[in-house]
């Protein structure tokens, strides 16, 4: 029997510390899985989601280059692609996938976390990752966001364990910033900015520079590895090198810009269907047809006005209570400056997601920072219990008070969360912007359940055609007779018109009156919800 010595009982110790780790790890994303598939509803695709969903079924189903798109990045798509194969349901599908992306996001946060301060700080980093309402919501949502931020916070610990020297941080750094780019384009930004400063942080570490460089080029190997398919597919299709479509016209859109809707000079379609729906196809020339700028000057007075408002979403992200700790643990120790530059590495990702989308300001953009906004919060609990704990002891010097005073601290911090958190939850589950959604799918429905296979649609919105299982134009924002002419040469089936989208094809407002034309008929109405109307009208022939 060999001897037992100190270096025995470190192995055991830190074998014991590692399976529990795990164990608790493995806990926790069980947990916040079921929180997310119990809170699962069957509210209607957004409309970003339809396009990614499509784009997967296309991948899947191995019609490669339709299910590419230089405007929907792929790695999204994909992944609902191969989660169909499991579920058999695109929409389920697309819900699964933010589900265990959000539910995944525990394990990065808990070793960022561990990285910034120590365990204790990092288990309450879980909990309210597993318990934010905002996180929650948007892991339930067929938008890419959930798997961006699970990418995000997961390349921000690898750049930052870079930073620190860790044995091959670098490359994997790189293939987590790839891996953002194919999630959303704009996150190149991030990887330029990492590049930067594996340079600038070569001082404090004092690493000769042809080994910063060979690490500097193991980081942009694992970037271009994921990156430069995508980015040679997209110069291809727009003919210009460009990270992608969606940031090279990203400035004319907002939604319902008539830029967006009118019809090409050769009346073949509009930008939406070309950029939105990859309609290169009714197209005589993908390289002409539309004279659009990039509008760069537009871009930075847009974010110079969105600066306030970008602001103000990242402090309503977190309630007050949680600010009140998230300040708390910013300021209540001084920084030594090993973790002064950790802090200020966080910060640099959190300012420079603020430029970036000020110039449209909208909340499901800004959630990626939460994570990190909530490791803060978490060294502020931790920090409250310790406070908490000597003011006690300070007034009561009963044996019992002390012994479980900090099982108080906790029971307060419990309390606090569940007030904060709760209420804004249920509060999003009663949205009523809920309703109109599913005025779209029962179109979508009623239109799949009576109608013969396959049918071309024409609507502002795509819902009722995903829903129908059909094929999509865009509703132009043209005179009437345009519209008419443009949907007998296209030979569109149905017309489907919105009341809340009756701004972008105002000369068809008269059709909300449920008239017949000669060239319209109607066929179906869904009215359920006030200021919501839907008419469906057959083109006729």
């Amino acid at each position: 029997m060999g001897r037992f010595s100190f270096d025995t009982i470190r192995r055991v110790v830190v074998g014991y510390d590692k399976r529990s780790t795990g164990i608790l790890l493995l806990g926790m994303v069980l947990l916040s899985l079921l929180i997310r598939i119990i809170l699962l509803t069957d509210q209607p695709l957004p409309q970003d989601g339809t396009f990614y969903a499509l784009l997967g079924k296309q991948l899947i189903t191995g019609h490669f280059v339709q299910g590419l798109s230089a405007y929907w990045p792929p790695l999204y798509p994909g992944l609902i692609g191969v989660f169909s194969l499991a579920f058999h349901d695109l929409e389920v599908a697309g819900r699964m996938v933010s589900v265990v992306s959000g539910s995944l996001l525990v394990i990065p946060v808990y070793f960022l976390s561990l990285t910034l301060y120590e365990k204790k700080t990092a288990i309450w980093a879980v909990l309210l990752v597993v318990t934010c309402p905002s996180l929650i919501l948007i892991s339930t949502e067929v938008l890419v966001e959930s798997t961006y931020t699970l990418f995000f916070i997961t390349a921000i610990y690898l750049g930052l364990g870079a930073l620190e020297g860790r044995h091959g941080r670098y490359f994997q750094a790189g293939l987590a910033f790839g891996a953002c780019y194919l999630l959303k384009p704009e996150a190149i930004a991030y990887a330029g900015m990492m590049l930067v400063l594996i340079y600038v942080a070569r001082p404090f570490k004092k690493i000769p520079f042809p080994q910063l460089t060979l690490k500097a080029l193991g980081f942009v190997l694992g970037f271009t590895l994921l990156a430069a398919p995508y980015l040679l597919y997209v110069h291809q299709t727009s003919h210009r090198w460009i990270i992608s479509e969606k940031l090279a016209h990203l400035s004319q859109h907002d939604g319902l810009a008539y830029s967006w809707r009118k019809l090409d000079d050769s009346k073949q379609g509009t930008l939406a269907d070309k950029l939105w729906g990859g309609r290169d196809d009714i197209f005589e020339s993908s390289k002409k047809g539309f004279n659009v700028t990039l509008g760069y000057r537009d871009f930075f007075k847009s974010m110079a006005h969105g600066l306030v408002p970008v602001t103000t979403i990242t402090v309503k992200l977190l309630p007050k209570l949680l600010l009140a700790f998230l300040l708390l643990g910013l300021v209540s120790r001084r920084w030594s400056r090993e973790h002064a530059s950790k802090e200020l590495f966080i910060l640099l990702f959190i300012i420079s997601t603020l430029l970036g989308y000020a110039f449209i300001p909208l909340y499901r953009y800004l959630v990626p920072l939460l994570p990190l906004l909530l490791c803060w919060v978490a060294k502020g609990i931790v920090e409250f219990e310790e406070r908490f704990g000597k003011a006690v002891r300070t007034f009561w010097k009963s044996e019992f008070v002390t012994s479980n005073v900090r099982w108080a601290a906790r029971a307060v911090v419990i309390a606090i969360l569940l007030v904060t958190t709760l209420p804004p939850l249920f509060a999003q589950y009663r949205n009523s912007e809920s309703g109109i959604y599913l005025g779209q799918k029962r179109v979508g429905t009623w239109i799949r359940e009576n109608s013969a296979t396959p049918h071309l649609i024409m609507s502002t919105h795509n819902w009722p055609t995903f829903y129908a299982g059909g094929t999509h134009l865009f509703t132009p924002s043209e005179p009437y007779a345009v519209i008419i002419e443009y949907a007998k040469r296209k030979k569109v089936d149905f017309l489907v018109v919105e009341e809340r989208a009756i701004a972008t094809t105002p000369d068809l407002g008269f059709l909300l009156y449920e008239v017949n034309t000669a060239e319209l008929n109607l066929i179906f109405k869904e009215d359920q919800i006030p200021g919501n109307k839907i008419l469906v009208y057959r083109v006729v022939d």
